[in-house]
């Protein structure tokens, strides 16, 4: 993850742009335990939570990868699921980003 993140700041650093800064200790926790609430399945976190220390959340080349800031309507994992959940069938799974085209 880390030298994924490194290309994704250099590309960041190119065009003027800044990347999100890191999660909290505080938001990583309540995602976690929002997410235990949610879903017995807690393969994904560890690798989401890597990211989230890095940055939180990312906007790159049409992909979106939701950050954990529960206040944020518009690029919030918290934001992001309700709506995914207004369909039924869609409430078996955590959404974690989206893209143009497709869903994470």
């Amino acid at each position: 993850m880390k030298k994924q993140m490194e290309v994704v700041n250099k590309r960041f650093q190119h065009s003027g742009r800044l990347p999100e800064p890191p999660a909290s200790r505080l938001l990583i926790d309540e995602f976690k335990k929002w997410a235990g609430e949610k879903t017995s399945n807690q393969a994904f976190i560890s690798d989401y939570m890597s990211l989230m220390k890095t940055s939180n959340g990312l906007r790159f080349n049409g992909l979106v990868i939701y950050n954990i800031y529960q206040e944020d309507q518009n690029n919030s994992l918290y934001a992001a699921n309700r709506i995914w959940w207004e369909q039924e069938w869609n409430r078996r799974y955590i959404f974690l980003a989206d893209s143009n085209i497709s869903w994470y």
